[in-house]
């Protein structure tokens, strides 16, 4: 019956300010076939306060073909969803933590050996030792949520990447390589972004960086970047991702600039763009608005000459005060 919330959590209304909170995890980005992860979840009345807490790994907030699990505090037992993201059950498997066994579905295994759960305080913790399948290659989002004993819950919070190795790019020679910090809670932000195309640098013709709770550009922080001539685009409020647009600035020739939308400020200082050999690094200076706050996913794309596309990449995660 408890298990039937899990699939709640993501149209969670509104909530009162005395709710678990997850915490940034452990590692909160990289990359690896396997990891051990910490997951730590927060409740001013207690640990013991916490009756379900969950794990969801994948390239979006979707529990099918997923690395889903849920800690269940009155039995001390680990759920692993089905393939089918059955959060409700049946189950691919459930753990004890005794130190031994093992629960595997399509997309991870989760080992007992290296796995533990520890309540102190206001903190539950748990540390997971994962594996992951070949075929769930990508770069993966990891969401956290926990709901209490009177069964007020977090919903759902993106608060880490991880790239399972083995996938193949995406756009016929074309990648987003990478994102950095990959994590930050903070109100203003430096990304830098590196994209690489076989053809050489001169042939990637858009880039674009989409930061939102999910891929929309409605009311997110959206912008198109072209190398050649450094002009950046900020989408409007509206998301029309072809114009009229909120600003255009230039972050080669000048003059100094800032581009704004209600959710975010790009300014041409501190900005930049330089191309070098196969490798174009993009340099981004930006300031978020309140009320845009709280997890925000960063995705990365980018587009060749030829029109060939990276498609969305889930790159990093930021909180916003």
């Amino acid at each position: 019956m408890a298990m039937r919330w899990i699939v709640a959590l993501a149209c969670a209304a509104a909530l009162p300010a005395a709710v678990p909170v997850p915490a940034v995890p452990v590692p909160g980005s990289g990359s690896g076939a396997a990891g051990v992860f910490t997951f730590a979840f927060e409740d001013t009345q207690g640990a013991a306060d916490i009756a379900i807490a969950n794990v969801l790994i994948n390239n979006a907030l979707d529990g099918r073909i997923a690395c889903y699990v849920a800690y269940v505090a009155a039995s001390n037992t680990l759920f692993l969803v089905n393939n089918a993201g059955e959060a409700g059950g049946p189950f691919a498997g459930s753990l004890l933590f005794t130190g031994a066994g093992s629960v595997s579905n399509g997309q991870c295994t989760v080992n007992g050996a290296g796995s533990s759960v520890t309540a102190s305080g206001t903190t539950l913790t748990l540390v997971l030792n994962i594996s992951f399948a070949p075929g769930f290659a990508g770069r993966r989002l990891v969401y956290l949520g926990a709901r209490d004993q009177a069964a007020s819950n977090s919903g759902w919070h993106a608060k880490g990447v991880w790239e399972v190795p083995g996938g193949t790019p995406a756009g016929n020679g074309t990648a987003v390589v990478s994102l950095s910090p990959a994590r930050a809670d903070t109100q203003t932000v430096v990304f830098t972004g590196v994209f690489s195309d076989t053809a050489g640098f001169a042939d990637l013709g858009v880039i674009n960086i989409l930061i939102n709770d999910f891929v929309d550009g409605l009311h997110a922080c959206y912008f198109a970047l072209v190398p050649a001539t450094g002009q950046l685009y900020l989408v409007n409020n509206a998301g029309d991702a072809a114009g009229p647009y909120a600003g255009v600035i230039n972050l080669v020739s000048g003059p100094w600039g800032l581009a704004v939308n209600s959710q975010c400020s790009i300014a041409t200082v501190g900005s930049s763009v330089t191309g070098s050999g196969n490798a174009v690094t993009a340099v981004v200076n930006m300031h978020f608005h309140f009320p845009f706050n709280g997890d925000k996913i960063v995705w990365a794309a980018a587009r060749d000459q030829s029109g060939n596309n990276t498609g969305w990449q889930p790159m990093a995660t930021i909180s916003i005060p």
